[in-house]
Order: C-alpha cells, then sequence, then structure tokens
C-alpha cells in the first residue's frame, strides 16, 4: 500500500473542505447566528412587552360570603374591590415603562452596531493572521532555495560553512515563528467560530482579503444610538421621580357589596364604599422615596453628560486615527510595497 498517495489524499481533501469566507457573508451569518444579537433581541422584546401593558391598574379582588344565622337561615353574597392609584401614578408610570423600552432600543442599536464592528475587526485580524503564515512560508521556500545553494558552495569553498551555519539556524528561527503563528491563526479560527455560534474544531475557514472601506461622515454624538439610550433613559428615571413624588397624592379605594336579606321578602342588601388612603400619616415612608428616585434621576443626569462629552472626544480621535491609517496604507501601496517587490526579485 502507497502510504504517501493516501496522505496526499487526505491533505487534498482537508484543503478542499476549507471554506473560503468572504468578508460579506461573515457579517450576514453573525447577523442570523451570533448568540449576543439574539440576547439582545430577546431583550428589547421583554422590555417592549412590559411597556406595551399600557395603564397599569391592580386587579379587582371578588370575595363570595355566606352568613348562617341561629334560625337556620343562609344567605349569599359577593363584594367586589377595586384598588385605584392617584392619576399622576399611572401616567408618570407609564412614561417611565415607554422611555426605559425605548433606550433599551437604542441600546440595541448600539449593541447590533458595536457586534458587528467587532466581528468586522476580528476577520481583518484573521485575514492578517493568514498572510503573515503564507509570507512566512514564502520566505521559507526562498531560504530552501539559498540554503541548496550555499551547500553546493562550502563544497568548494569552506570559508562559506560559518554563513551556512548562519542559514541554518535561520531555518530553525522561522520553523519556529512559523508554528508560532500558525497557532495564532488557529487562535483567530476558534473566535471566529464563537462569533457565528460554529463548532470550533470543524470550522476552519480562508479568510479573503476584505476592500477598503471608506470613512463614514461625521455625526454628532448626541444623536448616536449610545446617547440617544442615555437621554432616554434620564428621562425614565425623571417620570418615576414624578411618580415618588405622587407617593404623597392619597389613592382610592372603590367597594361594592351585594347580600341576601334574611327575610326572603326584604330583597337583597346592596352597599357601595369610597375609601381614600393616608400616606401622610407615614411621612417618612414617601419622603424617602421621593428622595431616593431624585438622587437616581439625578445620577442619569450627569452620566448622560459625562458620556456625551467622552463619545465626543472619541469620535474625534477615531476619526484622526482613520485618516492617518489611510495616508500609511496609500504610503504602503504606492511605495513601499512597489519597492519591496523589487528587492525580492
Amino acid at each position: 500500500m502507497n502510504y504517501k498517495i493516501i496522505f496526499l489524499t487526505i491533505v487534498v481533501s482537508n484543503l478542499a473542505m476549507a471554506e473560503e469566507l468572504l468578508l460579506g457573508d461573515f457579517l450576514k451569518r453573525v447577523k442570523e447566528q451570533n448568540l449576543s444579537l439574539k440576547q439582545e433581541v430577546a431583550k428589547l422584546s421583554s422590555v417592549e412587552a412590559v411597556a406595551s401593558l399600557g395603564v397599569r391598574l391592580p386587579p379587582p379582588m371578588l370575595e363570595l360570603s355566606q352568613r348562617k344565622e341561629d334560625g337556620g337561615v343562609t344567605t349569599n353574597g359577593f363584594e367586589v374591590t377595586q384598588e385605584i392609584p392617584f392619576p399622576t401614578k399611572l401616567s408618570s408610570d407609564y412614561s417611565a415603562r415607554r422611555y426605559a423600552a425605548l433606550a433599551q432600543k437604542e441600546m440595541f442599536q448600539a449593541n447590533y452596531n458595536e457586534t458587528l464592528a467587532k466581528a468586522k475587526l476580528t476577520y481583518i485580524e484573521f485575514w492578517i493572521a493568514q498572510e503573515q503564515v503564507n509570507l512566512l512560508n514564502d520566505k521559507k521556500s526562498i531560504l530552501v532555495q539559498h540554503l541548496k545553494l550555499s551547500r553546493s558552495a562550502v563544497r568548494s569553498d569552506s570559508f562559506l560553512s560559518i554563513h551556512l551555519l548562519k542559514a541554518e539556524s535561520d531555518m530553525d528561527f522561522l520553523e519556529n515563528e512559523i508554528e508560532s503563528q500558525q497557532q495564532n491563526l488557529r487562535e483567530k479560527q476558534i473566535v471566529l467560530a464563537e462569533i457565528l455560534n460554529e463548532e470550533a474544531d470543524a470550522f476552519r475557514p480562508t479568510a479573503i482579503e476584505p476592500e477598503l472601506s471608506p470613512i463614514p461622515p461625521k455625526v454628532k454624538s448626541n444623536i448616536s444610538p449610545q446617547v440617544e439610550a442615555l437621554r432616554l433613559t434620564a428621562e425614565s428615571f425623571k417620570a418615576q421621580e414624578v411618580v415618588a413624588k405622587s407617593s404623597w397624592l392619597p389613592d382610592f379605594t372603590l367597594k361594592y357589596e351585594e347580600m341576601e336579606m334574611a327575610n326572603v321578602s326584604a330583597g337583597r342588601y346592596k352597599e357601595i364604599t369610597f375609601g381614600v388612603t393616608l400616606p401622610f400619616l407615614y411621612f417618612w415612608e414617601p419622603y424617602s422615596e421621593v428622595k431616593r428616585a431624585k438622587a437616581d434621576s439625578l445620577q442619569a443626569e450627569f452620566n448622560l453628560n459625562r458620556n456625551n462629552k467622552n463619545i465626543e472626544s472619541k469620535i474625534a480621535q477615531l476619526y484622526s486615527k482613520a485618516e492617518s491609517v489611510l495616508k500609511q496604507i496609500s504610503n504602503l501601496k504606492n511605495k513601499l510595497i512597489p519597492r519591496a517587490g523589487k528587492r525580492k526579485r
């Protein structure tokens, strides 16, 4: 049996199985398969479901009663009780939940953009690692030819022995470097598999050189989804502060009771009761609620202002960095790479 042929067949089949992964196809699969994005969708659905409840009233309570008297007479009746919070509590609670849902929607968009950006950066890093391995393999093939020429020259010139030893040492170091870069390449593949929720052992794609992305137009930080989410969160805390301030105001209780009379000819007994809570009697409870809600609202406002300035600074830094990188790429393509090619030839 020719084991060399079997080995070559396995290698060729493995190479054929290597998937060529374009950047656009990769990002499309990220949108469909990434677990973090699916988690964000579920979180958004949960918050929107809470906001869609509208005005939240406590559910009514129904009580059934039966009364037995000494004479053996049994009467039946029922009672319905409905609690009604003060109107400002209802409206402010609904506003707080609506702002929270809108804030979560903006955060979803921010996390969506960030996930895709990180995935794109990971793909580019994977392509860079792949190109580094290819370049080292090219260097190795050139060094192999150089060693062949050096060994043939040593036979006629013994003074070249030191040069040959140096070249052989360079080959040993190069093989170690190739092994290290191949491990780095494999680690990048595993990260891509994690992003796509794929099995790492079976996921061994090859990257295609991505196109150079243009610099997007500058935007104001105060319309970015991150800042908008913080603004809406601050509005939600303000609405919660109104709810807390309304805790000083009374809630209402409406009760309807109907009971049979012991004397059948007397008909049924009916009663309607209207009650009002007195929260100011325990003044320390609403006072504490208002103080806590006001502190949360101020904290959200400070957080909004701080992050707005921080994002403005980051945007300016990133645009400056992007413009510098474009100049460096132009220099590489037009000057350094052509000259390196001439030196190689």
